[in-house]
């Protein structure tokens, strides 16, 4: 089963034209950048998605077991850019 860390980030996978803009507002300027992961995260379900998209198949939806496998996937390539 799933723990709370696990689930973190559950459902954060917006589309970039869906997202409130943050990075632009000056008074959140102060505020951390997202977690590389997920970025990361975001990027591999659009793939995934534009991938299904051109064949004519039902797009993939975040849910638990999704974010689990994108989040490992996510560690999996930044741990493998840092070693480069």
């Amino acid at each position: 089963m799933m723990d709370e860390e696990d689930m973190m980030g559950y459902g954060d996978e917006e589309d970039e034209e869906n997202s409130f803009g943050f990075d632009n507002d000056p008074q959140y300027a102060d505020f951390p950048g997202l977690d590389p992961r997920r970025k990361v995260r975001r990027e591999i379900m659009k793939t995934i998605n534009e991938m299904r998209d051109k064949f004519d198949r039902p797009n993939v939806h975040m849910d638990l077991l999704t974010n689990a496998a994108a989040e490992n996937y996510a560690e999996f390539l930044l741990r493998e850019e840092e070693s480069e």
